[in-house]
């Protein structure tokens, strides 16, 4: 497996502070995803694990897709990055999505 496949970012998504939501990501081509666990940080300081604030629930696997516990609790005008991580096939690759809270999106 290259590095390229081990790290993959998935996109841009706004949410709204009242809004909890499980996102999706595709491990696709890389074999079946287990043990999956997700992480929540400010995207201008990756130092606070902000997990345990953001996050509910636990990471889940339907196929090749690691779906991500409910995010939620978010601050308007605050960008994060949700990480999703499982091991396949003995590595450990992860992808990766920007999640901004925007309270004016429409």
């Amino acid at each position: 497996m290259t590095a390229r496949n081990n790290v993959h970012y998935m996109g841009h998504h706004s949410q709204r502070t009242e809004e909890s939501i499980a996102y999706p990501a595709d491990f696709a081509n890389l074999g079946t995803p287990t043990s999956p666990v997700c992480t929540i940080y400010d995207h201008d300081d990756f130092t606070d694990d902000l997990t345990s604030i953001h996050l509910t629930g636990s990471a889940g696997v339907s196929g090749d897709v690691i779906t991500s516990p409910l995010v939620g609790a978010l601050v308007d005008g605050q960008t994060y990055r949700l990480f999703f991580y499982a091991s396949v096939n003995g590595n450990t690759p992860y992808r990766y999505i920007d999640i901004t809270c925007d309270d004016d999106e429409e």
